[in-house]
């Protein structure tokens, strides 16, 4: 495998760089609590219409049902 060049590791430098402001541990506070806030909002939304035994029952026999992912999260 050759080694990347200097070119290409500036650019992928960059790009962390960008994350880490845009989306990462560089954002505000009161940004990242909002992004937060808002994924939990349509986490919430997207499991309102869900009945109890829909979120218990695992898709697949030993699968994760929606219950023990919402859990983990």
């Amino acid at each position: 495998m050759a080694a990347p060049d200097a070119q290409a590791v500036a650019a992928a430098q960059a790009n962390a760089r960008e994350y880490l402001r845009a989306k990462g541990t560089l954002v505000p506070t009161p940004v990242l609590r909002a992004r937060i806030a808002d994924a939990f909002a349509a986490l919430d939304a997207l499991l309102a219409p869900l009945v109890a035994a829909e979120v218990a029952r695992a898709p697949i026999p030993g699968e994760w049902t929606v219950q023990e992912i919402v859990d983990h999260l």
